[in-house]
């Protein structure tokens, strides 16, 4: 069986499917960029690599389940080209990097782990019943105003970051 790598740079699916006979890996540096409609062979992500999700530049409102394509990412980027676009996390999602989103809504319903920095540039975030966990022992700075149904850190003395003259609402624990 084959293997598919990306080894630099970005693979663009552009709304194409991709299956790999064997194992499909996004090395580091390497970037895996998604409408969110594809079927994909389920990637691995190296330790410097990038899912981005951008959607499919329709202009209408589409749903895609980011955790269709993988449970653990290095970093997570929301960048729709439709403002309406919504992305589900309906599994735990492990993010051993940066989650950032910047368009579109991003709902989750699940125990969300982010290892790096949480970044919300003015895009909705449901938080629904959601945990946001924060682990390791680096630096996670929170910044964008954001509402989290339950918000953890697991590492004993991790120091959080909170974006001045943000607000930052925990509506449970």
């Amino acid at each position: 069986s084959s293997t598919c790598d990306v080894i630099e740079g970005t693979l663009s699916l552009l709304g194409r499917n991709l299956t790999c006979g064997g194992v499909f890996t996004v090395q580091d540096s390497g970037t895996l960029r998604l409408q969110g409609g594809e079927t994909v062979t389920a990637p691995v992500f190296n330790a410097t690599s990038t899912l981005l999700f951008t959607g499919d530049g329709d202009g209408a409102a589409d749903t895609y389940t980011i955790t269709s394509y993988a449970t653990s990412v290095t970093h997570l980027i929301v960048s729709s080209t439709d403002s309406a676009d919504i992305y589900q996390i309906l599994l735990p999602l492990d993010v051993n990097g940066n989650f950032s989103f910047a368009t579109g809504t991003v709902n989750a319903s699940t125990t969300l782990t982010i290892a790096g920095n949480w970044t919300n540039s003015s895009t909705t975030f449901n938080r629904g019943t959601s945990t946001v966990t924060f682990d390791t022992t680096g630096t996670s700075t929170i910044t964008g105003t954001s509402t989290f149904n339950n918000l953890s850190v697991t590492t004993a003395g991790k120091p959080l970051v909170f974006g001045a003259g943000q607000t930052f609402t925990v509506s449970s624990t």
